[in-house]
């Protein structure tokens, strides 16, 4: 319990979540150890992921669609998601990914 200015209190919880085999998901900080890495590493230049991060920031105004802050010829591919739509097709193509038609 956290003690408040107002006189109330928080109560904070954490939770870690573990894997089917029980291997924790998260990285413990401290030792740098655990968690998961991805399947298929995809090496993306510190650049690239600062222009792509700069890119999903949109701009909203009343009664007009978003728009990225970046100009349309000075955004850049996502290369991570490109990769990741031509390893789902390649699945499904050679039949890893059910189609959820049912029986």
């Amino acid at each position: 319990m956290i003690p408040l200015s107002d006189g109330s209190g928080l109560r904070l919880t954490t939770a870690k979540y573990y894997t089917p085999a029980g291997r924790a998901i998260m990285r413990d900080e401290k030792t740098g150890r655990g968690g998961i890495g991805p399947d298929i590493l995809i090496d993306v230049p510190r650049e690239m992921e600062i222009k792509l991060r700069r890119q999903q920031e949109e701009l909203y105004a009343k009664d007009k669609p978003s728009q990225s802050i970046v100009k349309k010829e000075e955004q850049v591919e996502d290369m991570v998601l490109k990769r990741a739509v031509e390893f789902l097709k390649a699945a499904h193509i050679f039949g890893n990914v059910p189609d959820n038609k049912g029986p």
